[in-house]
């Protein structure tokens, strides 16, 4: 019903924006999905995918995550019609998108879709550390180099704090996140793999108990809606090391 009511050429969803229909874990839809489907069918929008391979679930591992992620793309195409899909890996424990072995298995899946078809894939960040932290626009950093050489057509952000408190997304790290890809088109597979590699190592230990950060009322002057002195500061500061790695922001 959200969908149908917030479908409108004036003022809302118009038909060139992405309307966003997700399959469930794993390989599932349902009626609900579906009926969204039917009403942007006849609405005449653009159907984009987004999912989730559960590592630690069903799908097993890193190479179970990539095989369903990879074959996701597929069923979408089919079952809901998508034209961009948007897959990554998400810890059953962690409940983010930014530990090691996802990162290897969204990098994977990205290769397949891009070599072996011509479906648009892209990469969604769900990072385990909230706003206003270094430690989320590091992970941000290690998916969004890797989903950007793969062969990712695009990406979508963002998901701080594991998405599940209130108000803590802002929108300075979406825009980190769409520089950071920008950059990344200049860097060979190797390269990338050796800053993702040393930028993992920035937070990889604090993914079980991440630092929440500040809330967007904390961290933007709401009447500005531009970030604080403090956010604005973390975020230079890590444009500097990564640049500094050589990744030119």
């Amino acid at each position: 019903m959200g969908e149908i009511a917030a479908s409108s050429t004036e003022g809302g969803l118009r038909k060139t924006d992405g309307h966003m229909v997700a399959m469930a874990a794993e390989l599932k839809t349902n009626y609900a999905a579906l009926a969204k489907v039917i009403h942007l069918i006849t609405y005449g929008a653009n159907i984009n995918t987004i999912y989730a391979s559960i590592f630690g679930g069903f799908a097993g591992g890193a190479e179970g995550c990539a095989i369903v992620d990879t074959a996701l793309s597929v069923a979408a195409t089919l079952v809901h019609k998508a034209v961009f899909h948007c897959a990554r890996p998400m810890h059953v424990k962690y409940v983010c998108s930014t530990f090691p072995e996802a990162l290897w298995a969204l990098n994977i899946t990205g290769m397949a879709i891009s070599r072996n078809s011509h479906l648009l894939s892209g990469s969604s960040t769900f990072t385990a550390a909230g706003p206003c932290t270094d430690m989320i626009l590091y992970e941000s950093a290690a998916q969004t180099i890797g989903a950007t050489v793969s062969g990712c057509a695009g990406v979508l952000g963002h998901g701080p704090a594991r998405s599940i408190h209130r108000d803590r997304a802002t929108g300075l790290e979406s825009r980190f996140m769409g520089e950071v890809s920008q950059a990344s088109t200049e860097l060979s597979l190797t390269s990338a793999n050796e800053i993702v590699k040393d930028i993992i190592k920035k937070y990889a230990t604090k993914l079980e108990n991440p630092p929440l950060g500040k809330t967007f009322q904390e961290s933007y002057d709401v009447r500005t809606i531009s970030p604080t002195k403090e956010w604005s500061g973390v975020y230079e500061s890590v444009k500097k090391d990564l640049a500094d790695r050589g990744l030119e922001l």
